[in-house]
């Protein structure tokens, strides 16, 4: 399901369009799936600087991605403006966030009941990570692990809606943004403790090393590599393959990328696999100018 979607999206850098138009492409997914097409719609806007305009019901995505929001209702435009106003508005409540707000009422109710139970911290966090304000998810996230240290869940959720909101995490925290991801990184590492063979939980901690400056090659080499000892599915292994080969690429380690290329085959994959193949022969020739240097996204490696 996600890898059908991921090969629609990603099929567009082979098009030089200025504009990507989807239509609810996280209906049906999990929170964790659509975390992840969260962060390759994210790549592309950045790499590519592809303007995207997106038809979504999942507010989640809808957080986490969008800088302006205009929301329709039988037509008729009811708001427009930023995400944080938009979650705030009475028409916008009454019509699409009603659910949401009813099952935030009852998550209360339960804490009010019972403030001892970690589940509904969590399961309040959610709703908070998900419409905002994102600071309460991350309180409510830390009183759940308070409650109960040992529950890997709640650490991968609080990372997760960490990366997804990193400037907000930044202010929250007052710290840096780099300091955030690498807050991140703990908590998807303990998380890891409790759940060390959970294959989503250990991408999600190695994805978080794209956006580590100075970068940490090996680290994120060590990191996918352990993510691909626990893929359970050929397209699992391939998509790490594939990570590695961006990787170890990134660390100057060239002839180890190509053969990770070489062991990717899902069709699903084989615009990503062009893209990283074309970018490893650049790589590989004497670079003439800065100019040239620009044509590659993917960093040197460290002097």
């Amino acid at each position: 399901r996600r890898h059908t979607r991921l090969r629609t999206v990603t099929g567009v850098q082979t098009c030089a369009l200025p504009i990507l138009l989807l239509d609810e492409v996280m209906a049906g997914l999990r929170p964790t799936e659509c975390d992840e097409m969260v962060a390759v719609f994210r790549e592309l806007n950045r790499t590519d600087g592809l303007t995207i305009l997106l038809i979504e019901h999942v507010m989640r995505a809808v957080m986490a991605l969008a800088r302006h929001v205009v929301v329709l209702h039988h037509g008729e435009i009811i708001a427009s403006g930023a995400p944080a106003e938009i979650v705030r508005d009475p028409r916008v409540l009454e019509c699409y966030l009603g659910e949401e707000a009813e099952a935030r009422k009852r998550w209360e109710k339960a804490l009010e009941l019972d403030p001892t139970n970690p589940a509904a911290y969590n399961n309040l966090a959610n709703s908070f990570g998900q419409t905002g304000p994102v600071a309460r998810a991350f309180e409510l996230y830390a009183k759940a692990i308070e409650l109960n240290p040992k529950q890997a869940i709640y650490y991968h959720n609080l990372a997760s809606v960490i990366v997804l909101n990193c400037k907000e995490a930044a202010e929250h925290y007052r710290i840096t943004e780099q300091q955030v991801l690498r807050h991140a990184l703990e908590l998807y590492r303990l998380a890891r403790k409790f759940d060390p063979s959970n294959f989503q939980l250990a991408t999600d901690l190695a994805q978080v090393y794209y956006g580590l400056q100075p970068p940490d090659h090996e680290a994120a080499v060590a990191a996918w590599s352990a993510a691909q000892a626990l893929a359970g599915t050929a397209q699992e292994r391939e998509a790490t393959h594939l990570h590695l080969a961006r990787v170890k690429a990134a660390a100057g380690r060239l002839k180890e990328a190509r053969q990770h290329l070489e062991q990717v085959n899902d069709p699903a994959m084989a615009v990503i696999k062009s893209r990283l193949a074309r970018e490893l022969a650049d790589k590989a020739l004497p670079v003439p100018n800065k100019d040239d240097e620009r044509r590659l996204n993917l960093p040197g490696p460290p002097k």
